[in-house]
């Protein structure tokens, strides 16, 4: 259950010569809101084994990236003017 912690603070003016009484609201035991993206997405829901395939080098070279960045080993291909990267762990 999340609980609010209300207190007041003092805020500077631009001059730096005032001090501005604030409310200001704490609240605690919110879990954070984690968006994924697209590429994040794919890579959550591909099996070891499975491919992804791109139009372009630079799109795989990217994908390859993503899965390296999250320490998965990867196998990129060039097939039939289209690039493939599969998930290899």
């Amino acid at each position: 259950m999340a609980t609010a912690i209300c207190c007041i603070t003092h805020a500077t003016s631009i001059d730096g010569k005032n001090t501005l009484p604030r409310l200001m609201e704490i609240d605690r035991e919110i879990p954070p809101i984690r968006r994924l993206t697209k590429t994040a997405d794919q890579i959550n829901r591909l099996s070891v084994g499975d491919c992804v395939e791109f139009d372009t080098q630079i799109e795989a070279k990217r994908f390859a990236d993503a899965l390296r960045y999250r320490r998965m080993k990867y196998a990129t291909r060039k097939i039939d003017e289209c690039y493939r990267v599969w998930r290899l762990s």
